[in-house]
């Protein structure tokens, strides 16, 4: 697309068009994406951090926007983002915007502690840190789901927590730590109760036909004199 045409869409009325400029032109001509990093549309904003051609001025600029909505848009869409400009959006003062550098980028090791102890941080951010038995008994059920599907938990509970199964067992649902009931039903039943066999009863029940002895065979002399008596 020719640069006149671009540096147009950028100032098109149509909020739309000014989406597209932002998401996806180039910097031709100069200076294009830093009008669309003040336009504003806070959406315009937004869409420019999905921008590959960002220059990292401009990666800064829109991680200090006054719209927390742009800067929420930066860790999902932003890859290659300076280390400074990274802890900026990871201390930033609002929670959605933590939480959402938390869930796409990896947090330094040494604010991962403060990432853990903010409650609107710390379900996100126990992916990055071992499972502990304080974030097993977490009362957010955000942080004991993540904890429950971390991947080392295995081997943390066989290597750290080997007197920690009460409390393990503590922070289980109730229906989860309900025993199951055989409510009265015999062991022994097949599993499948729709294949088991009826008793028939006596009611009900066919008796097994009489035992018929077979006739003797005749000889030819019998025969005749059947024969004969029967007039034939």
């Amino acid at each position: 697309m020719p640069a006149p045409v671009k540096a147009r869409l950028a100032e098109h009325p149509d909020p739309a068009l000014r989406y597209a400029a932002a998401a996806s032109a180039a910097d031709e001509p100069p200076g294009l994406l830093a009008r669309l990093a003040e336009d504003p549309d806070p959406l315009v904003r937004s869409f420019l951090t999905m921008n590959e051609n960002l220059p990292a001025e401009l990666v800064a600029r829109l991680a200090r926007d006054p719209d927390p909505n742009v800067r929420k848009w930066l860790p999902q869409h932003c890859r290659n983002v300076p280390q400074a400009v990274r802890r900026a959006v990871f201390t930033d003062a609002d929670p959605n915007v933590r939480r959402a550098a938390v869930a796409f980028w990896p947090p330094p090791t040494d604010l991962l502690p403060a990432l853990l102890a903010d409650p609107s941080t710390r379900a996100v951010a126990a992916r990055h840190s071992l499972p502990t038995p304080e974030l097993a008994r977490d009362p957010d059920p955000g942080v004991r789901r993540t904890v429950a599907a971390h991947p080392e938990l295995p081997r943390c509970c066989a290597t750290c927590w080997p007197r920690t199964r009460t409390s393990w067992s503590a922070t289980r649902s109730p229906a989860a730590r309900t025993p199951r009931r055989n409510c009265g039903r015999n062991s022994r039943q097949p599993s499948h109760p729709r294949i088991r066999p009826r008793p028939s009863s006596p009611a009900t029940a066919t008796a097994p036909a009489p035992h018929r002895p077979r006739p003797t065979p005749l000889t030819e002399n019998q025969a005749h004199a059947l024969l004969a008596r029967a007039g034939l």
